[in-house]
């Protein structure tokens, strides 16, 4: 490859040079000692930029992220410049939604590997719950990369710490469909939030993909919930066990 001129290289210095100056008459001059902070938070920034500019502040955007490209991408240039009709409250929620997701993910593992104990050994459980654990990640990652499509800012919190043990397959199935309903609740807050924002496209993007799927899955849980009530004796829990072992609570399982 060609070495650049040494005159090339001066036009670059140059060109630089220029940008820099423009750009610090042109930006704010609170924004710009924001991003010339070593530390500087990129949310901080780019809600200076939302309460000074509004939804429309893509040219600004634009300009103050060359010069920090090279040092820190504190900034995220192209996410933002194709942010669009995005409220920061339905960003906030669809966090919120992930991390509840994620948290049901890990509450399914749990009730999962229980149910494969030795000293439990229910194997039609256990493959009911391992199959719900991956559709709540699913959904979790599902939300991620629509938050990427629309510019925001993805944030996984630490999840907590799921219970261990059930007593029963009765008492796991409870607790299961408590779980769904408060990530449907919280669905439609979303959907609420977002009708109010006047986001179409999210509003689209929760029915398109959950709604329906929930009360889907709601139905199922409460189905088996009712059978297993009616067989509670050692013989109801063994024959329901078998009977859950080709069942989904989202998929094209027998109960649906």
């Amino acid at each position: 490859m060609r070495r650049p001129s040494a005159w090339s290289r001066n036009n670059y210095f140059v060109i630089g040079l220029l940008l820099g100056l423009v750009l610090s008459r042109y930006i704010p001059q609170d924004i710009w000692e924001l991003v010339q902070q070593e530390e500087c938070p990129q949310e901080a920034a780019e809600n200076l930029f939302i309460e000074r500019f509004g939804q429309d502040f893509e040219p600004h955007l634009n300009l103050i992220n060359k010069p920090l490209a090279a040092k820190k991408p504190m900034i995220r240039h192209m996410c933002m410049i194709m942010r669009q009709n995005f409220a920061k409250s339905c960003e906030q929620k669809l966090n919120d939604q992930i991390n509840m997701e994620l948290k049901a993910c890990h509450q399914y593992l749990a009730m999962a590997y229980h149910f494969d104990r030795a000293d439990v050994s229910s194997p039609g459980v256990f493959g009911f719950f391992v199959k719900a654990s991956a559709e709540e990640r699913e959904h979790a990652e599902k939300i991620m990369k629509y938050m990427n499509k629309r510019g925001g800012l993805i944030k996984l919190t630490a999840v907590p710490e799921p219970l261990p043990c059930f007593p029963d397959s009765l008492a796991a199935l409870k607790h299961a469909l408590k779980m769904e309903l408060e990530v449907n609740q919280h669905l439609l807050d979303v959907h609420a939030l977002a009708n109010k924002e006047n986001d179409p496209n999210l509003c689209d993007f929760i029915e398109a993909n959950f709604l329906q799927e929930q009360v889907d899955g709601q139905k199922v849980l409460a189905d088996y919930i009712r059978q297993l009530e009616r067989a509670q004796d050692d013989l109801g829990d063994y024959l329901f066990d078998k009977y859950m072992l080709t069942g989904s609570m989202h998929g094209n399982g027998h109960a649906r």
